[in-house]
């Protein structure tokens, strides 16, 4: 077909293309083997093959008459041409192709190289009449070394599918481009260009919301957690506002303060640390609480248990707090900008749920012992409390 000898509707047509690296672990200097060898050609061959099936059932391809995916413009088609095999198999093409067939195969596309370099008009970028190249060639099957100084040997090569391009998006590929066959990854390994923008951005919003999922989740248990230790749904509540509340103040403060304008995914991460940190500072303040309540006599008033059990929440809370959001805020210096913004959010994050601790938390303790000391019965100051009111019933 006429598609496979036009250089813009092969190359720049929005075709899908993959392109292969043989040895793709190896250093420059260390590979030794060409996409010309025939383990390699076999899995490129098979890759195609595969993906040319992914394609079809995708209805994502130009067809020939037989409903086939018509064969990408690759090293396997030129060879085909050169054998005359379109029908066969993987395997039957790898069994015609011999050692005597490999070096005339690799003399031709030395011969094709050097007359398109020759007539390729750097101009007008426009490739000039192929009159000796027995084969439809095109630029996209060998890499820039190939011919150079005696070089035999392909390490990289391109596959371009003939992909529909009127009435396929980007995101026709998104369920499907994951199928794609990459070769085996040690001998040679392709990567598709299906990653475009629309696909990037899915996939991004996918993973935002697949973190957001694991946050909530994570604070739910830490809600759990918050309740069986303080046996409070009032200081529960206080807490879950307490972390709520440090995200949006902590990100006022890094776009409005700051002026940093660059939020990366990364700083999602941030709802899992507010969500530790600030359950922590929960803990320690409602421990202080009630120690100091114990240690106490029975007629200190709630003032009482204030002085002595806050002062000593805030200063053992100052010092994790102080040491924790330096430890971020000192990564800073990271010149990566990621990294550089998770830090300083971080960092605040830390920070803000300290002050609101000491700024709710602290007086929610507070309420909480006036109610108890008054002898409350709400359940929603304290889940015991029912049990205390049937026995009073009771005696």
């Amino acid at each position: 077909p006429l598609w496979y000898k036009d250089f813009g509707a092969v190359l720049f047509q929005d075709n899908m293309y993959a392109i292969w690296k043989v040895q793709p672990d190896e250093d420059e200097d260390d590979a030794s083997i060409s996409a010309l060898d025939k383990d390699v050609l076999s899995q490129i061959c098979n890759a195609e093959m595969n993906t040319m099936s992914i394609m079809k059932d995708n209805d994502v391809c130009n067809k020939g008459s037989d409903g086939i995916c018509c064969p990408p413009h690759s090293l396997i088609f030129l060879l085909r041409q050169k054998l005359a095999t379109h029908e066969s198999s993987c395997d039957e093409l790898m069994d015609a192709y011999t050692m005597n067939v490999q070096i005339e195969f690799t003399n031709e596309l030395l011969g094709c190289t050097d007359e398109y370099t020759q007539k390729f008009n750097i101009a007008t970028k426009i490739p000039g009449i192929m009159e000796f190249c027995s084969f439809d060639y095109l630029p996209n099957v060998v890499d820039a070394n190939f011919g150079r100084d005696g070089n035999r040997k392909v390490r990289y090569t391109s596959s371009f599918f003939n992909t529909k391009s009127d009435d396929i998006a980007p995101l026709d590929f998104y369920d499907i481009y994951e199928s794609f066959d990459e070769a085996d990854g040690t001998t040679v390994r392709g990567v598709y260009n299906v990653e475009t923008d629309e696909i990037i951005h899915e996939k991004t919003e996918e993973s935002q919301n697949a973190d957001v999922n694991i946050a909530l989740v994570s604070l739910g248990i830490t809600i759990f957690a918050l309740l069986a230790h303080s046996k409070s749904p009032w200081l529960t509540l206080i807490g879950f506002l307490q972390i709520v509340t440090a995200v949006p103040l902590a990100y006022f403060f890094y776009s409005s303060i700051t002026r940093i304008k660059f939020f990366p995914i990364l700083n999602l991460v941030g709802l899992f640390v507010a969500s530790a940190i600030g359950a922590d500072d929960i803990f320690v303040a409602t421990d202080k609480w009630r120690n100091a309540r114990v240690a106490s006599p029975k007629e200190a008033t709630t003032e009482d248990i204030a002085e002595v059990a806050l002062p000593d929440a805030a200063g053992a809370m100052f010092l994790t707090t102080a040491t924790t959001s330096v430890a971020f805020i000192s990564t800073c210096i990271c010149p990566i900008a990621p990294i550089l913004c998770f830090a300083a959010y971080c960092g605040l994050l830390v920070t803000f749920n300290y002050v609101l601790n000491v700024c709710v938390v602290f007086p929610a303790l507070c309420l909480y012992d006036i109610w108890q000391q008054s002898g409350s019965t709400s359940r929603f100051v304290d889940i015991r409390n029912k049990k205390k009111e049937l026995k009073i019933n009771n005696d």
